[in-house]
């Protein structure tokens, strides 16, 4: 939680991701369950660039994590989650606080369904 009218640069960002349409369309899809490009492409009916380029952003930020598995036919997959379990922002006093609490990162492989 932070206490003085100034934003760290880690709540900066995780305002900012939020303020953003595309990145915070990719992390609420991603919140209940991990999602292939394909799969955002889809869902968001977005240009796959577009999605490629924000993913690599929330990574750098620390606010999406990766996760290498496999289809069922054996195809190497990658799936993109959100690592922001819970945000919460509110002022008290002319002070802006942000409190977000996160995911552990995934990593581990698996097997997924492919849509």
């Amino acid at each position: 939680m932070m206490h003085s009218s100034e934003c760290t640069a880690e709540d900066e960002e995780v305002l900012l991701a939020f303020a953003d349409g595309v990145a915070r369309r990719i992390l609420l899809s991603t919140d209940s369950s991990p999602k292939s490009v394909r799969e955002l492409v889809k869902l968001l009916d977005l240009p796959q660039s577009t999605i490629y380029h924000k993913l690599h952003e929330l990574q750098a930020q620390g606010l999406v994590s990766e996760q290498q598995t496999s289809t069922e036919t054996g195809r190497r997959l990658v799936l993109y989650r959100s690592r922001v379990q819970d945000a919460e922002v509110y002022v008290v006093g002319g002070d802006l606080n942000v409190r977000v609490r996160y995911r552990p990162p995934v990593g581990k492989r698996g097997t997924h369904r492919a849509p």
